[in-house]
């Protein structure tokens, strides 16, 4: 496992130093460190391979062109971000009061939105808290060439974002495998990967007919496996927030939900 990892970080050092930098500059060395060493005792379970592959989809949306927030504003940045943050915080809130009143069904769809906007909210926070991108070595002719015949717009495919949030918060957050069990959390990332999520999304919100059977989005999920969707979202959203009082007031909300969905007891956390 451990070579596996040094392995990868030498090869990624080697093809994208640009990626690199911006990730060393915005966690810090022993940050991003840090962050290898937790996973590398949670991977085994869950697969390398999608953390790797969830890198590898982070690396490219630094080095492409999805930037969301523009730079050359009259405001800060991250207070922007902080203005996106918060409207994901609505759309999560929106899906616990939906799972609450008895609507599994559009409250998981809203779940697995936040999810997208958690994935694509992390790498936008990467890209603010690292140097320029004037400043960031250029890339090889050859990785150029490769970058080419690449799809465009990774962070417009929501398989794509589904899985960036996965694996940049499921992977090593031992407090979802905890609360939700590390199946749950796993089948998440290989949902994700696969492109389940999104399918399962569109079931939540539409009627259609697969091989001549009917299927209504009444009948797409059950209350249960929704509040864990409910939770998911919102710790893998609180978790990416830089402010710990921020991510710490909006995690005892979600635990709130946790605790009236019954999938944390009153009186415990679960914290990291």
């Amino acid at each position: 496992m451990e070579r596996d990892l040094i392995a990868y970080l030498s090869e990624l050092a080697r093809t994208r130093p640009d990626v690199v930098e911006k990730l060393v500059a915005s966690q810090g060395l022993e940050g991003l460190l840090e962050t290898f060493r937790v996973a590398e005792e949670t991977l085994e379970a869950k697969g390398v391979a999608h953390f790797f592959e969830a890198t590898e989809l982070v690396a490219e949306s630094l080095g492409g062109s999805d930037a969301l927030i523009p730079t050359a504003t009259s405001r800060q940045p991250m207070v922007i971000w902080s203005d996106c943050f918060s409207e994901a915080q609505t759309l999560w809130r929106a899906a616990e009061q939906l799972w609450t009143a008895g609507n599994p069904q559009v409250a998981t769809a809203l779940s697995i939105t936040v999810l997208e906007e958690s994935g694509k909210l992390w790498v936008e926070r990467l890209r603010l808290l690292g140097p320029q991108s004037s400043d960031v070595p250029r890339s090889s002719p050859e990785q150029e060439s490769e970058d080419s015949r690449r799809p465009t717009g990774v962070l417009r495919q929501h398989n794509s974002k589904h899985l960036i949030a996965a694996g940049a918060t499921l992977m090593v957050n031992a407090r979802c495998d905890r609360i939700l069990g590390t199946d749950f959390v796993t089948q998440t990332i290989r949902k994700a990967k696969k492109g389940k999520l999104e399918d399962l999304r569109q079931r939540c919100l539409y009627i259609g007919n697969r091989h001549g059977t009917l299927q209504l989005p009444s009948k797409a999920i059950d209350s249960e496996t929704s509040s864990k969707y409910v939770a998911i979202a919102g710790e893998s959203l609180a978790d990416i927030h830089p402010d710990p009082d921020v991510h710490r007031e909006f995690i005892h909300e979600v635990e709130r939900f946790e605790v009236s969905a019954g999938l944390l007891t009153s009186g415990t956390h679960g914290t990291n």
